[in-house]
């Protein structure tokens, strides 16, 4: 097929005046190899139909090629376009924030671009009839009254059985993202005071001593033979006289030669 194709400008003139000045002066250094009529128009991988191009004259032709074609042809070299956002391991694309705002322009008028109202319309509709309804606005309405009743995402999803990126979706489709935000903070408020009203009398606990009455009551008995009577504050008694809290029997030099005997529980003690 000839480039007949092709709507004759200006377009027309800088993409073969790019396209015939590389046949001439291929490039040095890393080159992307392209068809001068697209594979998808009618091209093939015959030689004199490719041409090594840089990245960027590549992505600058494909540009072109969207303003030289109509109809079914233009809408396949938008999405060849759209292809210059994804790289390969043989294939080092990194658009400029300017290329990609360039790309993302051209792809989002493409029947199957999620960016297309009309496509996601069609989507979030295949989504509502999955469940049993006629389109997606009844369910949203479905999904509005679950949300404001659960006030969290999570508990909507569970509430209808749907995944919480759809409602989500819905949501900030039809009723935006500052609806959802305050119906999330109602949602939080009330979850803290539920939380505050559940959680349960604690009663405090003394780790040590004697007014724990799980404590131990323990016998000490110093190296002169003194006996001293500890209810449940071993611990303390040992940093107090500067002694080690060990209870082994073979190595009674690393409590000053101190003996520690548990009795009973400080609540079955009797004195």
């Amino acid at each position: 097929m000839s480039h007949n194709i092709f709507n004759v400008n200006k377009y027309h003139r800088w993409y073969y005046n790019i396209i015939n000045n590389r046949l001439k002066h291929p490039p040095t250094g890393y080159f992307e190899k392209h068809h001068i009529i697209p594979k998808c128009l009618g091209g093939t991988n015959d030689a004199l139909n490719i041409v090594c191009l840089t990245a960027r004259e590549h992505f600058i032709c494909h540009i072109l090629l969207v303003k030289i074609t109509n109809g079914d042809d233009n809408k396949k070299m938008r999405r060849a376009v759209g292809m210059f956002k994804m790289a390969t391991s043989r294939v080092h694309r990194k658009p400029t924030p300017k290329q990609y705002q360039t790309i993302r322009k051209l792809t989002a008028e493409l029947p199957n671009s999620m960016n297309n109202p009309m496509t996601k319309s069609k989507h979030l509709d295949s989504i509502a009839k999955k469940v049993g309804y006629a389109n997606h606005e009844e369910y949203a309405n479905v999904i509005f009254s679950a949300f404001e009743e659960c006030k969290t995402i999570k508990g909507t999803s569970v509430k209808l059985s749907q995944s919480q990126h759809t409602i989500l979706q819905f949501i900030l489709k039809h009723k935006g993202k500052e609806w959802l935000e305050e119906i999330r903070k109602v949602g939080l408020a009330e979850a803290k005071a539920r939380q505050l009203e559940n959680i349960p009398f604690r009663k405090k606990v003394i780790k040590y001593g004697y007014l724990n009455p799980n404590a131990y009551v323990w016998e000490a008995t110093s190296p002169s033979g003194e006996v001293i009577i500890l209810k449940g504050n071993r611990n303390d008694f040992c940093k107090e006289n500067s002694i080690g809290t060990s209870l082994n029997t073979t190595k009674p030099h690393l409590r000053g030669f101190w003996e520690f005997k548990k009795i009973c529980k400080v609540k079955a003690y009797r004195t």
